[in-house]
């Protein structure tokens, strides 16, 4: 029995040790591929979704507890997209575009120990070829649950609507004008290089099967 308590002690110890190593405190940055998906309402003539790819980078102060302890926590988001066809009427389908977080009234905190982040930003879009810009001024709330930090991998979601303005642009609209909004927006991770490599192999074998298969089909009727 006294041999039974003293292993029982140990594997407490143990587990306290590597719960606690498993809490990082400090600033701690880093960088995850991702997705930004979102529907658009631009000068009363366009309704579209816009996706766009990236990365976001992740800066995290965080206590030892997992916490936010002040205001250096912040995020540097940059996507790249390619215009919908829902653009055509503006002569801007098929120009790329970058969207990409904004400094002002930017905040990020991180709380549940280390489990829910919640980031409020606003947005600029650019559309280079076109010498045109948009914006929006108001941030927005984006909200996702973590694993722990540093994460792997989130999804976060930010529904309500949020105005988007007009900067820099060859339409002689004044800057400043608000011209439409964005609603359903999300920001979530994606596998890394090396998996999405090895999902597009896959879906690539098994759409030639699938083509392989049809043919015999059509060759033996």
């Amino acid at each position: 029995m006294h041999c039974f308590r003293k292993f029982s002690l140990v594997v407490a110890i143990l587990s306290s040790l590597l719960s606690t190593s498993s809490v990082f405190a400090g600033i701690e940055t880093f960088t995850i591929p991702s997705v930004a998906a979102q529907n658009v309402d631009l000068f009363g003539i366009i309704h579209t979704p816009l996706v766009a790819v990236g990365t976001v980078k992740w800066t995290l102060d965080v206590d030892e507890n997992g916490n936010s302890i002040n205001s250096d926590s912040s995020i540097d988001a940059q996507f790249h997209g390619i215009l919908p066809s829902a653009f055509a009427s503006l002569g801007l389908a098929g120009l790329p575009f970058d969207l990409y977080s904004l400094p002002t009234g930017q905040s990020v905190t991180v709380t549940g120990n280390g489990t829910l982040v919640t980031v409020d930003t606003t947005f600029g879009l650019a559309i280079p070829a076109a010498g045109t810009t948009l914006y929006t001024n108001v941030p927005s709330e984006f909200v996702t649950s973590v694993s722990g930090i540093p994460f792997t991998s989130f999804f976060a979601t930010s529904p309500d609507p949020v105005g988007i303005y007009m900067g820099d642009n060859p339409f002689g609209i004044p800057p400043g004008t608000l011209v439409g909004d964005s609603y359903g927006r999300t920001v979530y991770s994606t596998p890394e290089p090396g998996s999405l490599t090895l999902f597009a192999l896959s879906l690539t074998s098994l759409v030639g099967i699938a083509w392989l298969r049809k043919r015999k089909t059509k060759v033996f009727e």
